[in-house]
């Protein structure tokens, strides 16, 4: 037989959501991991992810705890709250997507093929598959090469260590360019 859950009562003043983060400190860490694993953190990101969370938990005096009014058990409110918290951190890092006007005048077909090619990085070829196996859309090849033909690349944000780019060379003019140029010559 299981033991019951602990009750918590409801939280009101900082002190009291402060005392409250400390003693579950090690029941939110648990929460943090199990969540990071669910989204295939590992390393560095899953530290960062961590560190991002606890501060949005201590952030503007313990607000997320505050707002627990013991509904549930304090572990199911945090499962949640993390949950979200994740979603924001990566929206937070990778932005969000969102279909163009274009694919939006031309249809849901068009705004599907844009999903999967332009923010999924599938090949023309690859979305073409996926959208007959996967959705059962039986379109002619040409109509799809239209609207693939109407769609602009966009930049993807692509995160890489430092030790890969240390020796690349800056675009353009040296970053000391300018306030050269502004100096009186001697």
């Amino acid at each position: 037989m299981t033991e019951p859950a602990p009750s918590y009562p409801r939280v009101v003043s900082r002190e009291e959501a402060e005392e409250l983060f400390l003693t579950s400190l090690p029941m939110i860490q648990r929460v943090l991991a199990m969540v990071a694993r669910q989204h295939r953190l590992a390393g560095d990101d899953a530290e960062e992810f961590a560190a991002w969370a606890q501060l949005r938990i201590i952030s503007d005096d313990y607000a997320v705890l505050r707002k627990f009014r013991g509904q549930c058990t304090l572990k199911t409110f945090l499962i949640v709250v993390v949950q979200r918290m994740y979603l924001d951190f990566r929206t937070a890092q990778w932005g969000k997507w969102r279909p163009s006007v274009r694919s939006r005048r031309a249809g849901d077909v068009a705004i599907l093929l844009e999903r999967l090619t332009v923010r999924d990085g599938l090949t023309f070829n690859e979305a073409c598959s996926v959208l007959e196996i996967d959705h059962g859309l039986t379109l002619e090849r040409d109509s799809l090469e239209r609207l693939y033909a109407r769609f602009r690349p966009r930049a993807r944000p692509r995160f890489v260590a430092e030790t890969a780019v240390a020796d690349v060379m800056a675009n353009g003019d040296s970053p000391d360019r300018g306030l050269c140029d502004r100096e009186p010559k001697l």
